[in-house]
């Protein structure tokens, strides 16, 4: 299979409307033209007819400064006459697991377009990887059939093929994206504009020498014309886009001024945890570590380095110096991010001449505690120890820990494998050895007798070695290999029927059969035997062209990811705990079930398909409340679209012919954020239908919000 990247995927897309007549934006003519990654500036506000809300909505938001959408660049944009008509998503995936939040990501671009350019305005999805393969591409605009698509739950996937104004799914393996991947040069370089040129002009030599391949493109051309020239989807209905219309309206009055949110309780806390648990690990019991930690959190994250063995407790002990030295070096050489590969530590002694800092995270965490009041930081204190404690039993942790604190763990890890597999050449080989050094119930395979922690540690160091970043090759073609060898599916056997768990399960040392169905036809040592060699197969696969990293860069990386373990592990997630903490009399909050998982539901898919957990409701007022942590860039947009996408779908209902109607009664939903959020990025929540945005650090003015609601509702009208 030749490596089909996203971009590949973009590339078939513009060559299909290229062929269509559309020219790009550097080409001159009349004709439709397309843009690629950009957005055009929002009608809603500016075009009489689109928006009932028009004049009032941009009066109000140039008098406070609310900026306007859309957020986010379309993959395609198509433009007539200067009037923006249709958008192209292009969807695709690696990893299933992710299948819900790919949806709800789009579904959300979905809605904005049709909220700033009107009901008439095209949202046609293009998905790749859908099918299975041999199947040939389709359109589809609705179906009462449950349409499966590879990989994905059956009810998201059937969503996701009905959710537009047409969709249209391309197989796994399509040959003509096959052919052309395999011909791309191994590097592209240049201007954006140079390296799309270089994909064009590739698609427009292989469809003049290949007819096969031109049949196969002008299947595909004859789809996306019917999807451009087609009509919206009555799904769609001129009342459910003005519904959403009115939502946004009610939204942006609640957007003066906002102010962007840069907290780190989430990964200060972690950060906080792995700090403690090494002071622990150094002096042996021998210092209350959480006294120490305290000390640290109630001190300026910057310090002069003399004023170590004071802020660690140690001054009036024999030696002290050298014992915090020896932490602070621990510290120092312990990474806990990654700026462009390079390791960026717990401690840093670069924070001035004789001075040293903690983690910018860490930092930003003592900071923000410094704000707090005295009453507010001694609860605060309490609910982080209790929630240390709760982290003791989540699986694994001790390993972890011990190999933050003691390298050599790690070295002999890497030792063992540079030794054992670097050197094996052929498949066969690798896969016979691996597979039988897999941890299974009963059975201690041989790696366990040089670092005995029960997980197989020898497949995380080689995916460290290899520099892949996560499993999703093996997630994505283990399930297939599986099918192909052992004759049914490998979902019987996964918790929750979810492939990325297997797989996860079989790294971790996880023992399989108290997850098995009743649908499972294998025993589970029989499962191992069939499904061991078969992820060796996928690992090798994996690791091939790629380069292996040295060993000290692989110690480093490797040390990092089992910081990560922690910093960005959901079963170590402290925001829904300390939420509930600060708000004890909230009771636990409903699923939503919008108009997505109605439709599902309607049409017997699956009753579970794209609800959303939420983690708290107030029994006074009725409202519900959500908490989310985001860090950085790209995780922002993505979790930005996706809280928005869930929230919109909850203003909505779905009506017995399966069109979307307005929801009169969606209720008060509130959300509360720690990490990086933009102006922009709440602006967008609260177009989409939150009642309200709040902090971590303001969970009081929350409750103080919440109070007031209450009051107003018990007045009399």
């Amino acid at each position: 299979m030749a490596d089909v990247t996203g971009r590949v995927y973009e590339a078939f897309t513009e060559f299909c409307l290229r062929q269509l007549g559309y020219r790009d934006e550097w080409t001159e003519g009349q004709t439709p033209l397309y843009l690629y990654e950009h957005h055009c500036e929002a009608r809603c506000h500016s075009v009489p007819g689109i928006c009932t809300h028009q004049q009032v909505c941009k009066a109000r938001s140039n008098e406070q400064g609310i900026l306007f959408g859309p957020w986010y660049d379309p993959d395609f944009i198509v433009v007539d006459r200067e009037v923006p008509v249709a958008c192209l998503h292009v969807t695709h995936w690696s990893n299933p697991r992710s299948s819900q939040y790919k949806f709800w990501r789009t579904s959300e671009d979905h809605f904005q377009y049709k909220v700033a350019f009107g009901a008439q305005f095209l949202s046609v999805n293009i998905v790749f990887v859908a099918l299975d393969p041999g199947q040939q591409p389709r359109r589809v605009v609705d179906s009462e059939e449950l349409i499966a698509l590879n990989g994905w739950s059956p009810g998201n996937g059937a969503m996701l093929s009905v959710s537009f104004d047409s969709s249209i799914l391309f197989p796994v393996d399509y040959p003509a994206l096959e052919i052309y991947a395999s011909k791309l040069p191994a590097k592209i370089s240049g201007t954006p504009r140079q390296r799309r040129a270089i994909y064009n002009d590739l698609w427009d030599t292989l469809y003049s020498t290949d007819s096969t391949l031109a049949d196969a493109v002008d299947h595909a051309v004859d789809l996306l014309r019917q999807s451009l020239t087609g009509k919206p989807n009555p799904r769609y209905p001129e009342s459910a886009v003005k519904h959403l219309q009115d939502v946004c309206f009610r939204g942006r009055q609640k957007a003066a001024g906002l102010h962007a949110t840069a907290s780190r309780y989430r990964k200060g806390l972690q950060h906080a945890y792995i700090v403690r648990e090494m002071i622990s690990r150094h002096w042996q019991g021998a210092i209350d570590a959480s006294e120490v930690l305290w000390s640290i959190l109630t001190s300026p994250p910057r310090f002069l380095r003399a004023r170590l063995p004071e802020l660690l407790g140690m001054a009036h002990r024999n030696a002290a110096d050298v014992e915090c030295e020896a932490l602070a070096k621990l510290l120092a050489e312990l990474p806990v991010q990654m700026d462009k590969r390079s390791p960026i530590p717990m401690l840093t002694s670069a924070a001035g001449i004789g001075h040293l800092g903690w983690n910018h995270d860490l930092s930003g965490f003592i900071e923000g505690l410094s704000l707090l009041p005295a009453e507010d930081l001694t609860r605060f204190r309490n609910s982080m120890e209790e929630l240390f404690a709760s982290y003791a039993s989540a699986y694994g942790i001790e390993w972890v820990l011990n190999d933050l604190y003691d390298p050599s763990r790690i070295k002999d890890k890497i030792d063992y494998v540079q030794r054992e597999y670097l050197g094996i050449d052929d498949e066969a080989t690798f896969c016979e050895k691996l597979s039988a050094d897999m941890k299974m119930p009963e059975a201690t395979p041989p790696h366990q007798s040089v670092v005995p922690d029960a997980h197989n540690w020898p497949i995380d160091v080689l995916l460290t070695f290899f520099n892949l970043g996560s499993m999703q090759h093996i997630t994505t073609c283990l399930p297939r290999r599986f099918r192909t060898e052992v004759g049914h599916s490998l979902r019987s056997y996964a918790y929750m029927g979810d492939y990325g768990k297997i797989v996860g399960h079989l790294v971790a040392g996880v023992p399989l059969g108290q997850f098995f169905s009743g649908a499972a036809e294998l025993s589970e040592q029989e499962l191992y035997a069939a499904v061991n060699p078969l992820f060796a197969e996928c690992l090798w696969e994996a690791m091939q062209g790629n380069a292996t990293l040295d060993a000290a860069t692989a110690v480093t990386n490797y040390r990092y990811k089992k910081a990560l373990r922690i910093i960005s592990s959901p079963d170590l997630e402290p925001i829904s705990f300390l939420f509930r903490m600060a708000l004890p009399e909230l009771e636990d909050g409903p699923t939503l079930r919008g108009c997505f998982n109605q439709l599902s539901t309607q049409r017997r898919w699956s009753r579970a398909a794209l609800t959303t957990a939420t983690a708290g409701c107030d029994p006074a007022t009725s409202a519900v409340i959500q908490t989310q942590s985001v860090f950085g860039k790209k995780h922002i947009a993505d979790k930005t679209r996706e809280l928005a996408g869930r929230i919109r779908s909850v203003h909505l209902r779905c009506a017995e012919d399966g069109t979307f109607k307005p929801e009169p009664s969606p209720g008060e939903h509130y959300l509360v954020v720690d990490g990086d959020w933009p102006v922009a990025s709440k602006i967008n929540l609260l177009e989409a239908g939150f009642s309200g945005i709040f902090e971590i650090g303001e969970l009081d003015r929350l409750a103080e919000h919440l109070a007031e609601q209450l009051d107003n509702n018990d007045q009399p009208d």
